[in-house]
């Protein structure tokens, strides 16, 4: 078993990992710190849990470890999401393997990379005794606890599951930016993303705007427009390029440089998706009725799993808040994020996310622990049938799902 911890550590008592400070201005977060491995030589994280369960209100958790035994890191990567204050996590120089994965209990706009700061995921790994079949069987788990933790990154960015198990595989080493860029973090410490003291070239255009439509356009509404050459284009700015797919958005508006979209598109005016999304009412039905999800209109907006998971930190009644917003179900305490899985919208009484629902069927298979996995997939497949009338469940496959599961794709720090 390699490991970075010095020998001598292992001599004169249980050397700790961790320091939790409980600031003395009321208000303040509490300063915590895992600043080595997480675990081992004895130490496990039931202390760290006990100290941890001691502290009220909002915490400020730096990470610079190398990872860890698993479990320990799940048991606190849980912890860390079920509290009701703010999680504000940094990683100062390295979070690699399982800590790479607490890192991701984070709230949501508050993981922050250190500058020159690592984040690293890789597969699960462990050494083992035995004959064939007990290798087998290892085999067996570490490919549960990878597929496991994948669903960790996967809820946090909405990549699939599928996505992050081929960058574990890999062994994957991200720098500070390249770890947002990825979704894995929210932000780069001092850095937030807008160009300063940049020169303003379009005064240099004479003869036309640099933001002028190109001439011959007619507009169609929300955005979009009707070309000179008689094709319709997504051009909210005016500025020429087609915003609604990755190639056509040059100044990366609505696609980021890797092609995740990154802010909603509303459907083309006419077409078959705006007359799906439009909100009807049946003139039958009484006007005080409240309108019912199946006549919602369907929340096409980027999916933020760990933001519906943070609006159930701060319900009022959490289990009927989660209950509300996820398709699946595990054992445990109900007023806990720990109780619940696959998240598919943001509040009870909103509509399915399509985007949610889709990360939702792509991960359910590999969800670990479901108790309901049989209704799980009826919820599921009943919000995917609202999403795209045509969908038909079992072995036909919707091209949004099967394109989202092929475009992305869980790292363990099991050792």
């Amino acid at each position: 078993m390699r490991s970075t911890r010095r020998l001598q550590n292992a001599q004169g008592g249980q050397p700790r990992w961790w320091s939790i400070t409980n600031k003395a201005d009321v208000g303040e977060p509490a300063l915590v710190s895992i600043f080595d491995e997480i675990g081992f030589f004895g130490v496990s994280a039931g202390g760290f849990l006990a100290e941890l369960s001691g502290i009220d209100g909002d915490i400020d958790l730096h990470l610079n470890s190398p990872g860890g035994d698993v479990f320990d890191a799940i048991a606190i990567y849980n912890s860390l999401k079920a509290r009701r204050g703010v999680v504000a996590i940094t990683v100062d120089g390295l979070a690699a393997s399982a800590a790479s994965f607490i890192a991701q209990a984070a709230s949501p706009g508050r993981l922050e990379m250190a500058p020159f700061s690592t984040l690293m995921i890789h597969d699960g790994f462990a050494a083992g005794i035995g004959n064939a079949a007990d290798m087998r069987d290892l085999a067996q788990q570490l490919d549960d606890a990878s597929d496991n933790i994948a669903g960790i990154y996967a809820e946090r960015t909405g990549k699939t599951a599928a996505y992050w198990r081929d960058k574990m595989r890999a062994t994957t080493w991200y720098k500070d930016h390249e770890a947002v860029a990825d979704g894995l973090a929210d932000r780069v410490r001092g850095q937030d993303g807008t160009v300063k003291d940049a020169w303003d070239l379009s005064v240099l255009n004479a003869t036309r705007p640099a933001n002028a439509a190109p001439e011959g356009d007619e507009p169609m509404g929300d955005g979009w427009v009707m070309g000179a050459d008689g094709k319709p284009r997504f051009d909210p700015d005016g500025d020429g390029d087609d915003d609604a797919t990755p190639e056509g958005d040059t100044d990366n508006d609505y696609f980021d440089a890797d092609g995740k979209q990154i802010k909603p598109i509303p459907p083309m005016p006419g077409s078959k998706q705006a007359a799906r999304e439009t909100v009807t009412i049946h003139a039958t039905a009484p006007a005080t009725r409240p309108v019912a999800e199946t006549d919602a209109a369907v929340d096409n907006s980027a999916w933020d799993a760990a933001k519906a998971w943070h609006n159930g930190t701060q319900a009022d009644d959490p289990e009927t808040f989660y209950a509300g917003i996820c398709a699946g179900k595990r054992t445990g305490d109900p007023d806990t994020q720990a109780a619940w899985a696959l998240p598919y919208k943001y509040h009870p009484d909103d509509p399915p996310n399509a985007n949610g629902v889709r990360a939702a069927l792509a991960r359910l298979s590999s969800t670990q622990g479901l108790i309901n996995k049989a209704e799980a997939r009826e919820t599921l497949e009943a919000a995917m049938k609202k999403i795209n009338p045509d969908y038909v469940p079992g072995d036909h496959i919707d091209p949004g799902l099967l394109s989202a599961v092929l475009s992305q794709g869980l790292m363990g720090g099991t050792k």
